[in-house]
């Protein structure tokens, strides 16, 4: 979906990957919420690990460091009881982005250790004009 947005792809190809897009976020936040969410196991066990002295070679393996590099780190603040919120970064390249959907539209916080922020703040409201203008495109046709 984000390859098809960067290439200026038709828009009824955006939007159907972008519906499946959503569809695969939906599923995966369930899967997550029931516990099946692989990174927080492996974080937990680690922990355990740590503290009994002994830390198994998966943790020290250059995959294990790749998948636990976490770029962006996010968390939905959607309720009538918050106005705002935030979510820090979980590591020194991380974004973290506490975000809320409105009957108005859609609310961030957005912090990081980068400097390059702005730009990063920039080119999430950019990705989601054109996100609305394909969903717009489709709604008044």
């Amino acid at each position: 979906f984000c390859k098809a947005f960067a290439a200026n792809k038709p828009g009824a190809e955006r939007l159907a990957l972008m519906k499946a897009a959503i569809a695969n976020h939906g599923t995966l936040s369930k899967e997550a919420l029931m516990g099946k969410g692989w990174d927080r196991h492996l974080f937990a066990l680690r922990k355990i690990a740590e503290a009994q002295g002994v830390l198994p070679s998966i943790y020290t393996d250059k995959a294990y460091g790749t998948l636990s590099n976490i770029v962006l780190s996010t968390s939905t603040l959607s309720s009538p009881a918050l106005d705002g919120g935030g979510f820090g970064p979980v590591g020194a390249d991380c974004f973290g982005i506490g975000y809320g959907i409105k009957d108005y539209g859609a609310q961030f916080t957005i912090m990081s250790y980068r400097d390059d922020l702005d730009d990063f703040m920039e080119t999430l409201h950019s990705a989601l004009r054109d996100m609305r203008s394909t969903l717009d495109q489709f709604n008044k046709a």
